[in-house]
């Protein structure tokens, strides 16, 4: 359930943006959850999660070089 809050809150901060997510996950089941949450309340479904995504490097390395990525 807080997978499902957590991609339906994601959706609303990023909007038409497409998030880089860096976060550990206890199972496929619910890295399922966050993304079927995000696709409902994102108007597109793509997210990148770091670890997870083939290539998050490469899109990490274009938010870095687009000065996009925002560290909280």
């Amino acid at each position: 359930m807080i997978a499902g809050l957590l991609g339906r809150r994601i959706a609303e901060l990023v909007g038409d943006g497409k998030p880089y997510l860096v976060a550990k996950f206890g199972s496929n089941a619910v890295i399922k959850q966050l993304l079927a949450s995000y696709a409902t309340y994102s108007p597109h479904a793509f997210m990148v999660i770091d670890g997870v995504t083939p290539n998050h490097r490469e899109y990490l390395n274009m938010l870095i070089s687009l000065r996009l990525l925002i560290l909280a």
